[in-house]
């Protein structure tokens, strides 16, 4: 286990809490239980609850070399334990493999909302970041304004932005959302 590591779990701390806005269901882990973890087990996870949807969230920092990672059959043993609908986030060293991606798609994890992120998005707060402009999402009637009042034009026209670019990640933005950037 890193320094490095360390201070991505404090920032998907952040992240989970002050960004997505979800409410902690255990406490965080102090460093010598968070460096045991990620020895032994290979993934840390973090429990909250989403206020929005009232679902669980359950975000899996998995070490550098974790097997749940590297193998589908390991991958699939730890998401058979969860039965609810919970929304899933999958912190990951590399991308997954096709194997890994193709058993997170089975029909038996319908109930789950699967998302796969990249260390590098949590190796610093990305919305504080010097070199960020501010990021947020537009709410429907600001996009009405928008486009039939300053820009007169469609939806379709606006430039587009990735939705696993790090800021998208960081405000929890999805696809058909309207990102507002500002200078």
């Amino acid at each position: 286990m890193s320094d490095a590591q360390w201070q991505q779990y404090l920032n998907i701390q952040i992240f989970a809490t002050n960004w997505r806005k979800y409410i902690p269901e255990t406490a965080p882990r102090d460093k010598d239980v968070f460096r045991n973890d990620m020895q032994f087990l290979e993934y840390v996870d973090l429990k909250y609850n989403d206020p929005k949807s009232g679902n669980p969230v359950i975000i899996y920092l998995l070490s550098d070399n974790s097997k749940y990672a590297k193998r589908s059959p390991e991958l699939k043993k730890l998401l058979n334990r969860i039965r609810r609908p919970t929304k899933i986030i999958l912190i990951t060293e590399e991308p997954l493999k096709i194997h890994s991606i193709r058993a997170i798609n089975d029909k038996a994890f319908n109930h789950l909302q699967i998302s796969v992120y990249r260390h590098e998005t949590f190796n610093i707060i990305v919305p504080n970041w010097s070199l960020c402009y501010p990021h947020r999402i537009m709410q429907h009637d600001e996009i009405n304004r928008l486009l039939n009042n300053e820009l007169y034009g469609y939806l379709i026209n606006l430039p587009k932005i990735q939705v696993n670019d790090a800021q998208c990640i960081w405000i929890g933005a999805e696809v058909g959302d309207v990102i507002e950037i500002k200078h």
